[in-house]
């Protein structure tokens, strides 16, 4: 119960900061905006599920570069700045343990994240109804709850590295060089080509999977990302985002779009448990 009360705290004084309001009012413009500005240009036309697929197509591409720096901000500061000011002894003194500094911090903030998300979403929802006149409810629900586990993976990172350091810019850099490698998937897909050169096996510069060794496209399919685009492809089949988006057959499971959950979870739970085991085991 200590990382809900702390979790409580956090999406309070995200609330009287204005940090809500303030991110509720960037979701908004970006996510209604994103919709008017697709639907004005004539990109969907006809209406109907396949404008409905077609616009999710376009604002998941989007929500890649988009939710991660949201989730980069909201998260790199909130454990380490309450370390520099000094507060986080007087949090500690309570009847708190670190591990519920880190759970309630992970909670709070994404608390905050997924509701400025979701009244995104919900009024982009509404403008594409009133613009395009029809929109598929079951797959855009779908495309949210994804969107939000991105979300919540990209907080969980930010909030990983905030445990872990004592400096916020120290924060800032680690997490933010990791997601910059995320979000410009063609940086995180040449590693392997580069790996490969180093041990003398020659390869051409090439982002196409289909040329590379199991390993390195195994590797690619790490970048959450790209799990994201993934999970999208398994719960929206007639999308044509996703890395793995035409793959079928025989693959094995980790290459199968289906991996990306286990991708998903796992960038939220293992940094976690990281930055927990080094804010732990460190003195304030």
């Amino acid at each position: 119960m200590s990382a809900i009360t702390i979790a409580q705290k956090d999406f309070q004084d995200a609330i009287q900061s204005w940090m809500l309001l303030g991110l509720t009012a960037v979701f908004v413009v970006f996510t209604a905006g994103a919709a008017y500005v697709y639907i004005a240009l004539g990109a969907i036309g006809g209406g109907g599920e396949v404008s409905s697929l077609a616009l999710i197509n376009f604002l998941s591409g989007l929500t890649v570069f988009f939710i991660p720096l949201i989730g980069l901000i909201v998260g790199y500061k909130s454990i380490v700045s309450e370390r520099e000011s000094g507060s986080i002894a007087l949090l500690l003194s309570l009847p708190h343990t670190r591990r519920d500094v880190v759970l309630g911090k992970v909670l709070g903030r994404t608390g905050v994240v997924f509701t400025s998300a979701i009244v995104g979403f919900l009024i982009a929802a509404g403008v594409v109804v009133v613009l395009a006149g029809s929109l598929s409810l079951g797959n855009y629900v779908l495309f949210v709850l994804a969107s939000l586990a991105l979300a919540l993976t990209f907080v969980s990172l930010a909030v990983s590295f905030s445990a872990a350091t004592r400096s916020s810019t120290l924060s800032l850099v680690g997490a933010g060089t990791l997601t910059s490698l995320f979000i410009f998937p063609v940086i995180w897909s040449l590693i392997p080509t580069l790996v490969r050169f180093i041990l003398n096996e020659y390869t051409p510069l090439t982002l196409d999977m289909a040329t590379q060794p199991e390993w390195a496209q195994f590797f690619v399919q790490l970048d959450p990302t790209a799990a994201y685009s993934n999970v999208l492809h398994v719960l929206i089949p007639d999308l044509t985002s996703g890395p793995l988006a035409g793959a079928g057959g025989d693959v094995p499971f980790y290459l199968a779009p289906s991996f990306g959950f286990v991708v998903l979870a796992a960038w939220i739970v293992v940094p976690l448990m990281l930055g927990y085991y080094r804010f732990n085991s460190t003195a304030l």
